[in-house]
């Protein structure tokens, strides 16, 4: 039984290298872009839940979740934009 070369199973697991050196380092993610996007997604959520809706009271409380949402990733969006002043420098 011919069993490849372990120089040849590590070499297909590493990512090809650039041949030139990255011109701008990756652009930093912070912990509130992703909350903000997630509230969003679940503001979208709720409101596709309100507009599915038969009841008044059912449509009221998603209605009421989706706005919470909708102003939770408000918050967020304006955390990011302080520490984005406080810590990146562009």
């Amino acid at each position: 039984m011919d069993r490849p070369a372990a120089a040849s199973v590590f070499a297909a697991e590493q990512p090809p290298r650039p041949a030139e050196p990255i011109a701008h380092p990756p652009t930093m993610v912070l912990r509130s872009e992703v909350r903000a996007f997630e509230y969003r997604t679940k503001a979208r959520d709720a409101s596709a839940r309100a507009r599915a809706s038969v009841l008044e009271r059912v449509r009221e409380r998603h209605s009421l979740a989706a706005s919470m949402w909708s102003q939770l990733a408000d918050d967020e969006d304006r955390r990011t934009l302080v520490l984005r002043k406080r810590y990146v420098r562009a």
